[in-house]
């Protein structure tokens, strides 16, 4: 019975903590941090990022320096349904995954902006499970990134998802990251603060 008791204690002290971390005075607080800080809170968890470079060179990224890549068998329970992307990252204490397909479909630079919208009337056309909040262009390091902004819905739960596009190597490169929907207020800034870091490191072709 003490044991019982006991496990229950320590079930109960997680949920409050956790209720803490979430509640809207600390995510408040830790939205005065930024990726380029010495370290960032996320839902309390004390998080250092840095550059990293991936696709083998040919891009960078600031993220946390503890995300891994996910094993392939993760990376296919997560996308059952195919179209799995080529690297997919994170870790166990944060809300958050990033991912990238660098495809094989050329594209030139000035039709980047154009995807949003192609993938908006896609995902759209899929039902109301799907809901495009945003789309946009921005430049990273001198380069055109569209991204779009939507909301999905998974057995889990609603799913906040921002999408963006490149032209690596002249080819289309899609990325996303992704987090639950509940925790958008602290997370849509710190994604969008990830992807502005988006740098490409190879010549355009």
């Amino acid at each position: 019975m003490e044991k019982d008791e006991s496990i229950l204690e320590l079930k109960n002290n997680a949920k409050a903590a956790a209720a803490r971390a979430h509640a809207d005075e600390t995510v408040d607080r830790e939205l005065q941090q930024s990726i380029y800080d010495e370290a960032v809170d996320i839902f309390g968890h004390l998080t250092a990022f840095a550059d990293r470079e991936l696709l083998d060179g040919k891009i960078s990224i600031r993220i946390p320096t503890d995300f891994i890549a996910l094993d392939a068998d993760v990376v296919q329970a997560l996308f059952p349904l195919g179209n799995r992307p080529q690297l997919v990252m994170g870790n166990e204490p944060l809300y958050f995954m990033l991912g990238f397909n660098h495809t094989r479909h050329p594209v030139p630079e000035e039709q980047i902006k154009e995807f949003p919208k192609l993938a908006r009337g896609l995902l759209e056309k899929g039902g109301p499970q799907v809901k495009v909040v945003k789309t946009e262009t921005i430049h990273c390091g001198g380069r055109q990134v569209a991204k779009m902004h939507f909301i999905s819905q998974t057995l889990e739960g609603a799913l906040y998802n921002i999408m963006f596009y490149a032209n690596v190597d002249a080819r289309l490169l899609i990325g996303f990251v992704n987090f639950r929907y509940q925790d958008s207020k602290r997370l849509e800034p710190l994604a969008e603060e990830i992807i502005a870091s988006y740098r490409i490191l190879v010549n355009r072709e």
